[in-house]
């Protein structure tokens, strides 16, 4: 079982081993949406705002649409949480040995190419991994004053994804979800009490809560 860096371990990680015969990874059924559908003006900019980003490089460009490279199918796979047998899946690694410039080339990050070359794979079951971005953000119109919520009880892993990262949270300054408008100022309160329980990292007292140095 792997789990990325930025992850909190919230709870008992039992369950996560029960299926022992499958490649188990962050799926598109893995967590529901809290948060229902963006405002229209914001569907309606957010492609918009993409293209603008691949124009200036701060987001990689869209994969190939034609050609040779139709068949390499877009990713709803994450690996920041997956876990197989060992050794049940060599192959993966020797397609990327035969060619690491071109799986470089057309594969957006390491769980495109996994999910590509996988027969077969699960995604874990909904209420077992808690998303900070689909579970845990504010409403548009309440993130510029309120912070992201607690986890829920139900969660035994809290992932992040994207934006923000772990730090983010426990730094005093403006952070965000990727999507703008979803972001917040200051630390929040609730992961530096965590971090402060947990960490063995060198963080001092600020108000009350564990600012990291």
């Amino acid at each position: 079982m792997f789990i990325d860096l930025d992850t909190m371990i919230n709870g008992d990680l039992a369950p996560f081993f029960d299926d022992k015969d499958t490649f188990q990874a962050i799926g598109p059924k893995s967590w529901t949406k809290r948060r229902g559908k963006h405002p229209a003006v914001y569907r309606w900019l957010k492609p918009k705002i993409r293209a603008l980003e691949h124009k200036l490089g701060l987001a990689p460009p869209p994969l190939p649409s034609t050609g040779k490279h139709m068949e390499i199918a877009p990713t709803n796979m994450g690996t920041g949480i997956f876990a197989f047998d060992i050794g049940a899946h060599t192959d993966i690694v020797h397609a990327l040995c035969l060619d690491v410039p071109r799986a470089l080339r057309l594969y957006r990050n390491e769980q495109h190419f996994v999910q590509n070359h996988l027969k077969d794979w699960q995604g874990w079951p909904d209420k077992t991994i808690c998303s900070v971005k689909y579970h845990l953000r504010r409403p548009i119109w309440q993130s510029f004053f309120r912070h992201p919520m607690p986890p829920p009880s139900w969660a035994p892993i809290v992932a992040f994804h994207g934006d923000p990262r772990p730090m983010d949270m426990a730094m005093n300054r403006v952070s965000r979800l990727r999507e703008f408008p979803n972001m917040w100022i200051g630390r929040v309160a609730w992961f530096c009490d965590y971090w402060d329980k947990h960490s063995g990292g060198s963080h001092t007292k600020v108000d009350g809560h564990s600012k990291v140095n």
